[in-house]
């Protein structure tokens, strides 16, 4: 099991930051919107078909939660008030509410820290998702690749997904529903994790998923990484950091819906930009590394 996720983000070359107050946040989520919109009408392209889109012109959006204990309710407080809550199992004890809390890309977590991730893409038609694990060491050092996603406890092992859906890591119904960083700290030289999140118009060529993560070759995707990575921008929204889990996010992570034009925004936006001739990507897929701090 993935024993860390999320914190400070990155790709494979420098990363622009910006506020959202800057005009381009403003229009990436403009675009999100229209993604949505176009996903919720009949303006979408037929079923296993993607809409011809220029290189670079897609976006990634990734919304990082921190879980953390709920304060007890108040006598009279009103259930509809309430945001989702998910529940901690202690041995012998009553189980704990905990409430999720969006935190930026750039935040260091704690070694306890329990943390999710949200994904969710612009592009149209069928794609397939997958998100590849790695432990980071001191001095740059990297362990093996492991893929935690798909995984037949999300989405029932499905990682085809179209614009607007949106996919939770790990699912809500895990036991439990969050990874931390604990027993991957135990190698003092532990300081995060890296993740490789694939969007592509066709299946990899990747073993047979179980419940744990699964073993990938580390030159297969060395060499995934040098042909669909690209110089990455990203965008935050720092506006609702500390924005709390909704159950319109719950309920369309839970039952693949797509998410409506005013559905809550990823907390960051990536565009990435190919690295073949000209920007260009021949079969379109996106690839993003993120990169995970943890303090020591």
């Amino acid at each position: 099991m993935l024993l860390g996720i999320i914190a400070g983000a990155c790709a494979l070359t420098a990363v622009a930051v910006q506020d959202e107050a800057d005009e381009e946040r403003r229009i990436w989520n403009r675009q999100l919107r229209e993604a949505r919109e176009r996903a919720r009408t009949s303006r979408r392209p037929p079923q296993g078909q993607r809409a011809a889109r220029a290189a670079g012109e897609d976006l990634i959006g990734l919304t990082y939660w921190r879980l953390r204990d709920a304060p007890p309710k108040n006598d009279g407080a009103k259930n509809d008030e309430d945001g989702p809550r998910m529940l901690k199992q202690r041995d012998g004890e009553p189980p704990i509410p905990q409430k999720a809390e969006r935190v930026s890309t750039e935040t260091q977590f704690d070694l306890n820290d329990p943390v999710r991730l949200s994904i969710e893409i612009t592009r149209e038609g069928d794609n397939y998702l997958y998100v590849i694990d790695r432990e980071m060491y001191k001095g740059g050092d990297l362990s093996a690749p492991q893929l935690i996603f798909p995984n037949p406890r999300i989405r029932g092992g499905s990682n085809k997904v179209t614009g607007s859906q949106l996919v939770d890591i790990p699912a809500a119904t895990d036991d439990p529903p969050f990874f931390n960083f604990v027993l991957s700290a135990k190698n003092p030289k532990y300081v995060g994790e890296q993740l490789t999140i694939i969007v592509s118009p066709k299946p990899l060529p990747i073993p047979a998923i179980s419940d744990d993560p699964v073993g990938l070759d580390p030159q297969l995707v060395a060499q995934w990484e040098a042909r669909w990575g690209g110089k990455t921008e990203r965008r935050e929204a720092r506006g609702t950091l500390g924005a709390e889990w909704t159950k319109e996010e719950k309920q369309a992570a839970e039952t693949g819906q797509q998410l409506l034009e005013q559905s809550p925004l990823p907390q960051s936006l990536f565009r990435i930009h190919p690295n073949g001739p000209n920007g260009a990507n021949a079969d379109s897929t996106m690839l993003l590394v993120v990169k995970m701090n943890v303090k020591r």
